[in-house]
Order: C-alpha cells, then sequence, then structure tokens
C-alpha cells in the first residue's frame, strides 16, 4: 500500500455552525453532535492543513487522510443514546484495486465543507490538487475577501452505456462533447450532463503576523468520479519509484513492468497511465524531477572512428578542444572567427583608452540552444563586428550535458583567447558576459574566471594551500560582478505572468506593471525595493514561486540595479540582453534546419560559418553594403466589396458602408450616446508619463476628425520606420478597438500600454531628453517626434510651411521654402498689438491668424524675420542675371495647428475659426482641447462630440465630463486644433503686406480701418 501524500490535518469546526452557550455542542447542517473537547494538537505530517467535519477524538486511531472526509467511511463514527460522538470500530479498509491505495479521498476527491490552509511560499501546485473538473469563473467577495471561485463540472454520463467523460473546461468544446456520440457505444443521442453545485474559494488571509493560501470547498458531489485527471502527489512519487527502480526503461517498458521485486505496472498507478502518451509524458516529468538524463543514442565504435576522422572533413581547422572523458564536449571555431574575436578585443582596448565605452556594444554573449542538435546542446558565444554590423559567433560548443562541468571548457577556450590577444592591456572587465539565468552557465564562467586569473598570478602554485583557495574564493566572488543578466528574458516572463489572469486579476495588471518597473528603476533604492517586492507578495500571492525565483541572490543581482553588485560604468558597456545570439540561432536554424545529430550537426556549423565568412569578406572587400534593418512589411489587401463575401473589418471600409459614396469630410465621433470605449484613454505610466500622454490623447481626438483621403495620403507619405508611424498605427488601431466589440477591454489598454512604451523608450533611451524618471516637457518631445525620419510633406501636417514665389523682370518665376515647418505656432507680441489696433482691444484666435504676419522663427523681430523683407536675390533660372523680389508667400496651413505657451488673456480661444481668403473659400479650424500644467502634473481639457471632457491620465485614464469642480483656471501650455475644411496651401501678395509693414523701422503701421484688407488670400 502506499503511503498518502504528506498531510497535516486540523480539524475546524464548519464555520456555517452556530453555537450555543455549551462550547463542545457543535450544530452541523445534518443535526447536532456532542462530543468531549480535545486539547491535544492536530497530529503533524507536513505544511497543508485539511479541515473537515467535528473533531477526531484523540483516543482514536491516528487520523489519516481516509476518516476526515466522512466519506465513505462515515460509517467508523456513531453516537451513544446520549448523543456524544464514538468510534464504532478501528477504521480498516481493505483495498480490491491496488490504486485505491494512492487515492486520498480527502485530497483526491473531497465533498462537502473541506478547508485547506498553507503558509504562503510554501504551496507546491498539489497543495489544493483534486480529482474533481473545475473551472475558474473569476474572482468574487467570499466572507469579505477577494476569493478566486473555481465551479465544479461534473460528469458527462453516456446515457446507453454509462461510459464517463471528463468535461472541457470551455463552454464550446464542453457543448461538442456533449452532442458528440459515445466513443464506447455510438450511441448518437446527446450524452447526459451531469452537472455539480460543489464550489471552492481560494484567497489569502492573515493570522498572527503569518499570511496564508486558503482554499475552501464547498458542497457535495453527487455524480461519478471524472476519468482522465493529473496524477495526484502520492502517484507521481509512485511513479518516480519505478523511474529510479529502472532508469533506462522506456514508457512502454513501464507500462508492462517486470518481475522483479518491487515492480508496479504504470496503469496499476493510474487508469490515465495505461495512454501511451500520457505515460509518455509523465515518464519524462519524472526523470526531470529526479535529474536523470534520458538514455543518449547508441553510436559505439563507429561514432568514435566518425569523430577522429571529423577535422579531416574541414578546410580549416574548427575542432579546438574536445573531451570523452569527464565532460563529454567538443569546442568549435575556425581561424577566422578567432580573427572577429581578436579585432573585438582591440576595439575594446581602444575605445577603453579614449573613454568610448557606453556604446552598449562590449564583451561576449553567451546563450544555448537545445534545438539544434537532436541529442545535446549547443552553446554560442558571440561580439560585435562593426563591418557587418552585427553580432558576431566566435565560439561553438557542443555539450553532452547542461551541468556546470560541461559548460567549464567552454569558458576556458574563450577567456584564454581574450588574455592572450589583450596581453599587458588586459583588465578583468573583458571576461565579463551577457547571459541568461542558467545557474550552470553562471556558476562555469565563475570557474572559469577564477582559473583565468589565477593563472596570471606568478608563482601562484607557490602560495599555501590556504592561500590559493583565498584566493579563489575571492575570485569566485568577484565573477558575480562580470554577469550580466538578459532584462528581455526577465520582460518575457512578466508577460506570461501578466497576460494569465488567474495569476494577476486584470483589475490589478496596472499595479503588477508599475511594481516590475519600480524593480528594474535604475533609481530604485534597495529599501523601495523591498517594499515593492512585499507588495507584489500580498497582492499576488499564486506568484510567489516565480518571484522567488527571480529574487535568488544569484540571479537578482544580474538584473535588478538594486540589487546589482556590477560597476555601473561597465555595466553601461555591454548590451543588457542575450536576443542578439538567439537572433543568431534564428539565423543558423533557417540555414541549416534542426534536430541534427552530433556529426552531421557539426559539419553544418562549419558551412553556417564559411557562409558568414563569406559575407563579411565581400563587405569588406566593398562589393556591396551591410542592410539596414529592414521596414515592416505591409499586409496586401484588396479593396473590400459588399458582394465579395467577407466582413468589413477596416477603419475605412467600416466608415465606408457607414457613408456609401460620400468622400467629403468623414467625422468618427459616434452620434450615439459615448461608451466608455470612447472615454478610455491612456492611463498613467510609472514613474511619468502625464508630460506625452496628454499630447497623444489630443492628438488621438484629431486623427479621429481626418477624412479618409488624408489619412490615406498621411500613412502613404509616411516612412514606416519613424516614431510618427508607430504612433499614428496605434491611433489606427485604437480606433478600430473602439468599433469593434469584440476585442475585450484589456486588449485595449494593451494598446494604449505599448504605444506609451514605445513613446518613452525613443525619449528617454533614443532621443535623451530627460533623465529617467524626471519630469518632462509636454512640447520638447513633439519636435523630435514630428521630425524623426520625416520630410516636409509629413512636417506640413503639423506645423505652417511658407514658400516664397520670387519673379525677376524676365517673367521667370521660382519658388523657394522659406524655413522648416513651424510646428509649435506662438503668437508675436508685434503682430497682437497689429491686430488689437486693427480689431479693438479684445481679439479672438480668428481676428490674430487673419491678420498674422508669415515669418521663420530667426532674426530681429522677437528672435523672427519677416519673410517679406527678405533681401532680393537673384533669379536662380540659368543665365538670367536680373534681381528677382519675392511677390507672394504661399503658406500651407497645417492639418493640426499647435499653439505653445498662450498666456494672453485679452485674445478670446474660439471652439471654432474660420480664415477667409476674400474670394469665397476659406480654412476653417475646430478645436480639439488644451494641455494645462498645476500641481507639478500635465491635465487636459478634450472636445468629445459637443462635449468637453477632463482628462487626468492618474485617474485610470478615463475622460470625466466637465463639471464646475473640474474647470482648470490656468494658462494653457498647450492648444491644439484640427483642419476641418479647406485646401493647404493659401498665398498672400507681398503688397499688402507692405501696407501695414514698414521694413526700414520694423515697426507696424496701424492702415486705416477702412483699409482693413491685411492680406489678399488666395485659395491654391
Amino acid at each position: 500500500m502506499y503511503p498518502p501524500p504528506p498531510n497535516r490535518v486540523e480539524h475546524v469546526p464548519d464555520p456555517r455552525a452556530r453555537f450555543e452557550a455549551h462550547p463542545t455542542t457543535l450544530y452541523l447542517p445534518h443535526g447536532p453532535h456532542t462530543f468531549p473537547q480535545y486539547t491535544s494538537p492536530p497530529y503533524p505530517i507536513g505544511p497543508v492543513y485539511a479541515n473537515r467535519g467535528p473533531p477526531l477524538p484523540s483516543s482514536s486511531a491516528q487520523p489519516g487522510p481516509q476518516v476526515i472526509q466522512g466519506h465513505p467511511y462515515s460509517q467508523n463514527w456513531t453516537t451513544d443514546p446520549q448523543g456524544s460522538l464514538v468510534p464504532t470500530t478501528t477504521p480498516e479498509v481493505m483495498h480490491k484495486d491496488p490504486r485505491e491505495a494512492l487515492i486520498d479521498t480527502s485530497t483526491s476527491y473531497p465533498t462537502g465543507y473541506v478547508r485547506r490552509e498553507v503558509v504562503l511560499g510554501a504551496q507546491s501546485q498539489k497543495s489544493f490538487h483534486t480529482k474533481w473538473a473545475w473551472r475558474s469563473n473569476g474572482n468574487t467577495m467570499h466572507e469579505g475577501r477577494r476569493a478566486e471561485t473555481h465551479c465544479c463540472l461534473g460528469v458527462i454520463r453516456c446515457s446507453s452505456c454509462g461510459r464517463l467523460t471528463r468535461p472541457k473546461t470551455q463552454t464550446a468544446a464542453r457543448n461538442t462533447q456533449i452532442q458528440a456520440p459515445c466513443s464506447l457505444c455510438g450511441q448518437t443521442s446527446p450524452q447526459t450532463w451531469d452537472k455539480c453545485d460543489a464550489k471552492t474559494f481560494h484567497f489569502t488571509m492573515e493570522r498572527n503576523g503569518v499570511i496564508y493560501v486558503v482554499w475552501e470547498h464547498f458542497g457535495d458531489h453527487d455524480h461519478g468520479r471524472p476519468p482522465g485527471s493529473a496524477l495526484s502527489k502520492a502517484e507521481q512519487a509512485a511513479v518516480d519509484v519505478q523511474v529510479v527502480r529502472h532508469q533506462n526503461a522506456t514508457a512502454h517498458q513501464l507500462r508492462t513492468g517486470d518481475s522483479g521485486p518491487g515492480s508496479v505496472p504504470l496503469s496499476d498507478i493510474s487508469e490515465t497511465l495505461a495512454n501511451p502518451r500520457k505515460a509518455h509524458y509523465e515518464l519524462g516529468q519524472s526523470q526531470a524531477r529526479l535529474g536523470i538524463q534520458p538514455s543518449p543514442m547508441k553510436g559505439g565504435l563507429s561514432i568514435l572512428h566518425t569523430l577522429g576522422n571529423l577535422g579531416d572533413k574541414f578546410k580549416t581547422p574548427f575542432v579546438v578542444g574536445s573531451s570523452f572523458s569527464g565532460p563529454t564536449y567538443f569546442s568549435l571555431r575556425t581561424p577566422f572567427m578567432e580573427k572577429i574575436l581578436g579585432d573585438a578585443i582591440d576595439s575594446w582596448i581602444v575605445d577603453t583608452e579614449t573613454g568610448h565605452t557606453s556604446a552598449a556594444i562590449h564583451r561576449c554573449i553567451t546563450d544555448g540552444d537545445v534545438k539544434f542538435f537532436r541529442q545535446g546542446n549547443l552553446l554560442t558565444s558571440c561580439v560585435w563586428t562593426r563591418v557587418m554590423p552585427c553580432w558576431f559567433p566566435v565560439l561553438y560548443s557542443w555539450l553532452d550535458k547542461l551541468d556546470t562541468e560541461h559548460h567549464i571548457p567552454h569558458f576556458r577556450h574563450l577567456f584564454d583567447t581574450i588574455v592572450k590577444r589583450a596581453g599587458l592591456k588586459f583588465e578583468p572587465k573583458y571576461l565579463m558576459n551577457v547571459m541568461d539565468f542558467s545557474a550552470s552557465q553562471r556558476s562555469a564562467h565563475a570557474e572559469a574566471y577564477a582559473d583565468t586569473l589565477m593563472g596570471l598570478i606568478p608563482a601562484f602554485r607557490d602560495l599555501s594551500e590556504e592561500a590559493r583557495a583565498a584566493q579563489r574564493a575571492s575570485y569566485l566572488v568577484e565573477a558575480s560582478q562580470a554577469q550580466q543578466g538578459c532584462v528581455t528574458h526577465f520582460q518575457h516572463s512578466t508577460t506570461r505572468v501578466r497576460s494569465n489572469n488567474a495569476l494577476v486579476p486584470v483589475d490589478l495588471e496596472g499595479t503588477f506593471e508599475t511594481l516590475l518597473a519600480i524593480l528594474l528603476s535604475e533609481i530604485t533604492t534597495p529599501s523601495r525595493f523591498d517594499n515593492a517586492v512585499r507588495q507584489l507578495h500580498m497582492n499576488f500571492p499564486k506568484i510567489h514561486g516565480w518571484l522567488e525565483w527571480w529574487l535568488k541572490p544569484t540571479v537578482a543581482s544580474m538584473i535588478f540595479p538594486a540589487k546589482r553588485v556590477m560597476d555601473p560604468s561597465v555595466a553601461a558597456e555591454v548590451p543588457s540582453t542575450s536576443n542578439a545570439v538567439e537572433h543568431q540561432h534564428q539565423l543558423l536554424h533557417h540555414a541549416v534546419g534542426i534536430d541534427h545529430n552530433c556529426i552531421k550537426g557539426i559539419e553544418n556549423l562549419y558551412l553556417h560559418v564559411q557562409e558568414m565568412e563569406a559575407q563579411y569578406n565581400a563587405i569588406a572587400n566593398g562589393h556591396y553594403n551591410p542592410n539596414k534593418t529592414p521596414s515592416p512589411r505591409k499586409a496586401s489587401s484588396k479593396r473590400w466589396e459588399v458582394n465579395d463575401g467577407r466582413a468589413p473589418d477596416t477603419i475605412h471600409d467600416l466608415e465606408r458602408l457607414a457613408q456609401p459614396g460620400s468622400h467629403a469630410a468623414v467625422t468618427t465621433q459616434p452620434s450615439t450616446p459615448l461608451n466608455d470605449r470612447c472615454l478610455q484613454s491612456y492611463p498613467w505610466l510609472y514613474p511619468n508619463s502625464c508630460f506625452f500622454d496628454n499630447n497623444l490623447e489630443l492628438w488621438y481626438r484629431a486623427f479621429q476628425q481626418w477624412p479618409n483621403h488624408v489619412r490615406e495620403a498621411f500613412f502613404k507619405a509616411l516612412d514606416s520606420n519613424s516614431i510618427l508611424a508607430c504612433i499614428f498605427y496605434h491611433f489606427a488601431r485604437h480606433l478600430k478597438w473602439e468599433l469593434d466589440i469584440t476585442q475585450s477591454h484589456v486588449d485595449g489598454l494593451r494598446e494604449f500600454k505599448l504605444c506609451q512604451m514605445v513613446l518613452k523608450s525613443r525619449i528617454f533611451e533614443k532621443w535623451k531628453l530627460h533623465e529617467p524618471g524626471s519630469f518632462g516637457c509636454t512640447v520638447t518631445w513633439l519636435h523630435h517626434a514630428i521630425r524623426d525620419r520625416t520630410d516636409d510633406q509629413i512636417q506640413q501636417y503639423f506645423g505652417f510651411q511658407h514658400t516664397l514665389i520670387t519673379k525677376c523682370s524676365e517673367g521667370h518665376t521660382s519658388s523657394i521654402a522659406a524655413a522648416v515647418p513651424q510646428h509649435l505656432f506662438k503668437f508675436n507680441i508685434r503682430d497682437l498689438a497689429m491686430t488689437k489696433a486693427i480689431c479693438g482691444p479684445e481679439i479672438t484666435t480668428t481676428d490674430y491668424l487673419s491678420h498674422f504676419i508669415p515669418r521663420r522663427l530667426v532674426g530681429l523681430s522677437h528672435g523672427t524675420t519677416v519673410l517679406h523683407s527678405l533681401p532680393v536675390d537673384q533669379c536662380s533660372h540659368v543665365g538670367c542675371s536680373c534681381h528677382a523680389p519675392i511677390i507672394s508667400i504661399k503658406t500651407s496651413w497645417p492639418q493640426i495647428l499647435h499653439i505653445k505657451n498662450f498666456v494672453d488673456e485679452s485674445v478670446h480661444i474660439e471652439h471654432a475659426f474660420t480664415i477667409p481668403d476674400g474670394q469665397g473659400g476659406s480654412v476653417a479650424y475646430q478645436l480639439v482641447g488644451r494641455v494645462v500644467f498645476r500641481a507639478d502634473h500635465f491635465v487636459s481639457e478634450v472636445m468629445v462630440g459637443d462635449k468637453m471632457y477632463y482628462y487626468n491620465d492618474m485617474d485610470s485614464g478615463k475622460l470625466r465630463e466637465k463639471t464646475p469642480a473640474s474647470i482648470v483656471a490656468m494658462p494653457s501650455v498647450l492648444i491644439v486644433y484640427h483642419r476641418i475644411t479647406g485646401q493647404v496651401r493659401i498665398s498672400c501678395m507681398v503688397s499688402s503686406l507692405l501696407l501695414i509693414w514698414c521694413p526700414n523701422s520694423r515697426q507696424h503701421v496701424p492702415p486705416n480701418p477702412s483699409q482693413m484688407t491685411l492680406r489678399t488670400l488666395m485659395m491654391i
């Protein structure tokens, strides 16, 4: 009989019971029982607490899991005539089926009220395991606490033959099960679903300063046991016994068993193990738990002979080290790979001497590949080469196993070359490696690091044994300062955890992201780091094991700045990710495939290196230039038509469907009442995002108003690698999310977060506009974003562009761009005074923009130059020596108009304004919103439809309808309009400008109000 899984049984009265005055009378739902009060401690068996029913008398047999449940052994207890609970006989169970010995009813098939408590951090995957079929129903409030609810799915039963089937958790798949014919008898009528009302609640609680993870079970299971469940802890232990007993056995052999003592066929442990695929899977799991490596392929002497002649197949030396006794490995490097490594070392030395060490392209990156070889593993180290430019492999190793001893030769070969090449200029920091978080890789790197530095000490062997041991221990500790972890591995891991809402509830995703950002921040102090860890443990108890793995000292020191032992100046010299090696592995797979045997794989590695050497030489000899980063390939799309059998699923198609045949300015603002999606914007992002969140919100609201043809022209002219492409393609996805109800709210929040992270990276890491974590300016980054990989054609969407039209006496005309587009328009003091002289002391936006003078942002007129006063140049036509004065100025009016730092209270900011041209045409703008700054925080007022909304990203990114309490009485930092009608270009005649501008005195001359046509605007 196999022992039950470890348990600690503590009997706690049902919390639903009612107590009378006598403390030992317990009223259970099925009637009262009086039992003697006992004070003996619960029977200690392990860290799990399984609580069920009335306490067992201490005079009875030792309580086992089979008696605490009450089923099927409730006949072992009864009441005497006085109502006291007494044992009938000593519980003794005879198991006819050997599998029953492994089934602990209290844990595998609980029924009724059951409560289990585990100290936070002590739980395992099997702590709350049962064999019933459960489905998570999300979080709910249970006895005043937030708890995750699981509901029993019962069992599916054939109404003809009675065969049971385990229900699937997904509704659609379960319905398919029910409707499918019985696989045993072929009954075609729908099967019967025996439903169940049993539930479990999972939550955490604190008692006496200790945090517990609690599991409570309510309800009885009045249905059959669903087959095909996962193995219990006891069943896994039984499988482990068989695997240890016969380590080289296959899954088929273990399913069959043998005649030796202790043999138990796997099907006798659990019926599910009669399934060959299930048995094969559990064999692999058992081997992983026990640390047993699968049996290697047999090759005999033929493999040794082939390996001995392997070097003869290569044109150049390739196998530089190997061993078949002790660690089994091959170290592989061509002379060209050694040259690349030598060139990289030379560049490290030069950069160290000149101080150019902040490019994050120094040192080696090392990572493993488990796919390339069928048996064994590939380990690769890369360095940066400026010729190609890329991370180039400089050493390969085939390792039979992944322990420390097999990794050490790889690092020794690498370090020996570095020391030899650097010579007298060698520094220990040159041995630094960027790696993943493999314990064997870190340990092997430390061992090789210590061996290398000890070999550089003269007469080291003459030291005493104690001195050598002390020095080696010191070097092993020092090696941790030469190990950098991969941040990308951590970020990918957090993404997987966050996407599981059973681990991170949707409404706490923001908290989860904020706390992780604190862990990764360069400015986080150790005390703040520890506080963030405590918050993660309290708010997300189910990630305890995951978090503890990352917090192991050897791992945390490689990834978290607050725990880093590496010199920050040295850390700036190396990359923070090992993705470069993973990319090399992908190229290797693409070139020669995967799953090679040892000999074939080594041969293919050599071929791949030869191909890369040919690339390098072709570039170095000038035959071609290395490719730039390719632009993302745009997916081909076919225009949607009503009868083509496809649903309209693009923004363009949805709008065209809403207004067929219309090519006018299309407004995508919903005409129906606004829902939550329409009012959802960017939530605040740690440590500071308000200075770009508000601009993104205003830009998006402007983009909503753009007609289709404007969007199409904009995207066609946009460089797909620019930051504007990232932002505005995000706006397109944002708009689609608002219209597509099949996408969840979480999808939208993730889309917002992606855009924020991309823009944040540009601002802080690429453009370096501000120190990480510091406050930013809401207008500074706009300049960089608009000018990032864009030309005048795109920049004209965001700022005024003035073009000078000149004409000489011979009739030659030319056009010259006056300056780069003015992205942030600022009211000029002299133009304000002139406009007030014309229109009165109180003016509007329309008044000012109807009378402003075209300028460029350089010169003596308040830092500007009026364009019509520029000196006359010679005609640009070939052979013409005449002077060509400026006759008109064309102005390109932007699609989005930004007005900066507006503080003049005498100017009324209109919600809409129109600039006439005097010939029946006009350019019209509508207010999008404004950004203000108060209390060290940027907020904004946004027009959505015909209402004004208040946006504060720290309020969950929600737009709130503006109330008197939310009115911000502050000057505007930025005002944003969008153009709704009119052509892009308007020209004004210089003769009109000269009516009110005296170029000699550079003063405005207020004209007669009867001559109030300041400029003659003509539509082009």
